[in-house]
Formats: C-alpha cells, sequence, structure tokens
C-alpha cells in the first residue's frame, strides 16, 4: 500500500523534497497528486509534475495521507481533501501534517483532545501544543518544520512498517 501526499499550489518545497527523497531512499511507495491539476507550483515557484490529480484518486489505495505545510484555508478550499482526510481518519488510517497544516487538521476537528506539534507561532491554535520536532497521538503525525522531517519519515517508517525499516532510514540518515 501507498502513501498519499496531495500538493497544492503554495506548498512548502522544502518539506516535501525532504520527504520525497527520504521515502525514496526506503522504496516507500507513495503518490505525488496535485489540486486542481497535475502541475504544482510551491511556495518558491518550483513547479512539479504530480502523478495525478487528487479528483482521480481513491483513499482506499492508501494507508496514509501526508500533507506538507500550507495555510490550512487553502486545504479547505478543497472538499475532496476534507472528504478524503475525515474518512482516511475514521478508518483508522495514519495522518500526517508538517508545518502550517496541522491547522488544517485542527479546523477539521481532528485534533480535538489531542498533542500535536505545528509551525513555530501557531501553537496558541491548537488545544495540547507540544514542543518536540515531532509528535505522535494515535493515528495522527505532526511535525514542527522542514527541519523536524527526517525524524517525522523515521516515525512514519516505524508506525506504518514497523522498527526494521525506521532502522533502515535512520542508517541512511547516520551517513549525511
Amino acid at each position: 500500500m501507498k502513501i498519499l501526499i496531495p500538493l497544492f499550489n503554495g506548498f512548502e518545497d522544502a518539506e516535501a523534497f525532504i520527504l520525497f527523497s527520504l521515502l525514496r531512499k526506503t522504496n516507500i511507495s507513495f503518490d505525488i497528486v496535485g489540486a486542481p491539476g497535475t502541475t504544482v507550483e510551491s511556495n518558491a515557484d518550483i513547479r512539479i509534475f504530480a502523478e495525478k490529480r487528487i479528483d482521480q484518486i481513491n483513499p482506499d489505495d492508501y494507508i496514509a495521507i501526508i500533507l506538507p505545510s500550507l495555510a490550512p484555508e487553502n486545504y479547505a478550499k478543497s472538499s475532496k481533501l476534507n472528504e478524503m482526510v475525515k474518512r482516511m481518519y475514521a478508518q483508522g488510517k495514519v495522518i500526517g501534517a508538517i508545518g502550517l497544516a496541522p491547522l488544517y487538521l485542527n479546523k477539521l476537528g481532528l485534533l480535538e483532545g489531542k498533542r500535536a506539534v505545528v509551525a513555530e507561532g501557531y501553537e496558541r491554535e491548537l488545544d495540547y501544543p507540544r514542543a518536540e520536532p515531532v509528535v505522535i497521538d494515535q493515528n495522527i503525525i505532526t511535525a514542527k518544520s522542514f527541519l523536524a522531517v527526517p525524524e517525522f519519515c523515521v516515525k512514519l517508517a516505524n508506525l506504518l512498517y514497523g522498527q526494521e525499516k525506521a532502522l533502515e532510514l535512520k542508517k541512511i540518515l547516520s551517513k549525511f
């Protein structure tokens, strides 16, 4: 099973590209989907070509969804994404959010009563903000910024695939 990574115009490219690189190095399968189309532009005006459009995918084909940082109102504009995230959460699938993306999960009501981390300066918007770089609470994993993406990936690998995959990723990271 694959991980779903939706990208919307304005996504945080540093987070996304570190995420893509680390997942590929450990042979973790993922699909990059664009919204609304397959060409998506980052916050640094870097254009990438997504494999699919968000309206072409079935969330049942994925074990997790990871949301790179983006203003929460931009994510919230997509009724398809809102529906997918709520459905995947209800099914107990892993929901990941980095930087500002936890604010989107909070707006959906998924962080109510949960521990999470968010980009610096936005902690007051969460019920139980944490200072750690990465926090897991049930099936939600959040990371503070692009600096936390390596740790996020290790914890995600452990959560989804077990300790062996997490150790494989730690070994790769130790070479940098």
